[in-house]
């Protein structure tokens, strides 16, 4: 998750250089970015709630299940 962080912050310094040299795509570019690192930051908490999900289906469905 830091690394995550670090390159959000090294990202949007980059492209604020650049949008100080004169880039115009900075304006463009850091609210993609922004999201994109958002929408991979959500998708770690998302993924392990879902896991925790199969793995609660999966034992209910063992304890439900009938003997042999």
């Amino acid at each position: 998750m830091l690394t995550l962080l670090k390159f959000l912050v090294v990202g949007i310094l980059v492209l604020a250089a650049l949008n100080i040299i004169g880039g115009l795509l900075a304006p463009i570019l850091v609210p993609i970015f922004v999201l994109v690192v958002l929408a991979l930051a959500l998708a770690v908490p998302v993924a392990l709630v879902m896991g925790l999900g199969w793995v609660v289906v999966r034992l209910w469905g063992a304890l439900d299940a009938e003997p042999i």
